[in-house]
């Protein structure tokens, strides 16, 4: 639950929730003035709720709480945000690697699985006589 709250000498006379995407683009996910489900209000203040029911990557970026309040006929407004940041644990295993062990001068293939977390994947195999080997994929199905 991401919570906008304001306060003020009189009720704010509005407040709204926004998401900034890294691209610039900006979505209202809530708004006092248009869907008052996700607001209550008392005296002096003004508290706007919005529910990420399912997080994921797609939710990573700067969230924005705009408020805003009629003054003496002006309008003022005040605005903070917070960026989130969604990660996940990122899990190594090897697969079924078969016969432990093998002829000498014959091939043996190792896989290792990485699930989770956010490209890009890096996996390092430290070998007794190959030294250590590095790969890095760029693509990402999460």
């Amino acid at each position: 639950i991401i919570s906008c709250t304001a306060t003020g000498s009189d009720t704010p006379s509005s407040v709204t929730l926004n998401k900034v995407r890294a691209d610039g683009s900006v979505t209202t996910l809530t708004s006092s003035g248009s869907d008052d489900s996700f607001c209550t209000k008392s005296d002096y203040k003004l508290d706007c709720s919005y529910t990420i029911s399912s997080i994921g990557y797609s939710d990573n970026g700067t969230y924005k709480c705009l408020a805003k309040n009629n003054v003496n006929g002006s309008e003022k407004e005040d605005a903070k945000s917070d960026d989130i940041e969604v990660s996940s644990q990122v899990n190594a295993s090897f697969s079924d690697v078969g016969e432990k062990e093998v002829s000498y001068g014959s091939i043996y293939q190792i896989t290792c699985k990485v699930e989770g977390g956010k490209a890009p994947h890096k996996v390092t195999l430290v070998t007794p006589t190959s030294g250590t080997l590095t790969w890095q994929s760029y693509s990402s199905t999460n």
